[in-house]
């Protein structure tokens, strides 16, 4: 394989505390003969690697995600660092995924991205999931197919912090990632993110599963602007919005640091 150096590396998702993602951005680099982004991303496990491509595309760039070695089809701390780089000047540019056209979007110094998250249905196997979990499971919902999501309500913030889900049974017994999530004081929550089963035990800041958040807690009652919390080892914060439990706005800050050495 050749030696690529990723262009830019971008940390998303800050806040005071918070260290976010990490992502290593490679522009149009699949010009380069032999480059395979998905065994750089398998070596290098701490960073997600984005594949950016330019001049195809009238309308935006076309953004692929790769984590552990696996293509992430929505990677919402992906689009953070498309947004910090295709925005510029303007409040608003589109980008082509895995999963179709995504707006992206600014927001005074926030970077963000409008989605509609997965239809939600009720949780199934919940003896599953509670013998997977150590704490005790006040509500949850399933989102999207056998390899999308569960969202696991816990009773409160030290419930979220303290759970240690069972990653051997989780990589042997489902295909759904894990977030457990709990609500805090004001327009808040907390949560924590799981997919042992694609080479990820827990994801530092994950904004997929916090689009998701946004519209579950609007259907738990939760209005207005939402403040998201991930406390995980780095952590990372978030802010939403949504007006209807349909269209999600997801915001959070970013950091760029151009690179011209190996990563």
């Amino acid at each position: 394989m050749p030696h690529v150096t990723p262009d830019y590396h971008i940390r998303t998702f800050l806040g005071p505390g918070c260290a976010g993602n990490h992502h290593s951005v490679f522009i149009n680099a699949k010009a380069e003969k032999n480059f395979d982004i998905v065994r750089w991303s398998t070596e290098h496990p701490a960073t997600i690697a984005c594949m950016f491509s330019y001049g195809k595309l009238s309308d935006g760039i076309r953004a692929d995600f790769f984590c552990c070695g696996n293509n992430v089809q929505f990677c919402g701390s992906g689009l953070l660092a498309a947004a910090a780089l295709e925005l510029g000047a303007r409040d608003n540019a589109w980008v082509h995924t895995a999963v179709g056209r995504i707006e992206l979007m600014r927001r005074r110094a926030l970077y963000g991205f409008s989605c509609r998250p997965s239809v939600f249905l009720p949780l199934s196997r919940r003896g599953l999931w509670q013998n997977l979990m150590d704490q005790p499971v006040v509500h949850g919902v399933n989102a999207g197919g056998p390899r999308g999501y569960v969202i696991l309500q816990l009773a409160n913030a030290s419930s979220v912090r303290n759970c240690q889900p069972d990653y051997r049974l989780m990589t042997a017994l489902t295909g759904r990632a894990l977030i457990v999530t709990a609500r805090v004081a004001k327009a808040g929550y907390v949560m924590r993110y799981f997919a042992p089963q694609y080479g990820q035990q827990e994801d530092a800041a994950t904004g997929s599963a916090n689009a998701l958040l946004v519209k579950y807690w609007f259907q738990q009652g939760l209005r207005g602007e939402m403040y998201g919390r991930q406390l995980s080892k780095q952590g990372a914060e978030f802010r939403g919005f949504t007006d209807d439990g349909t269209n999600v706005r997801l915001y959070g800050s970013i950091a760029i640091l151009q690179t011209s050495s190996p990563c």
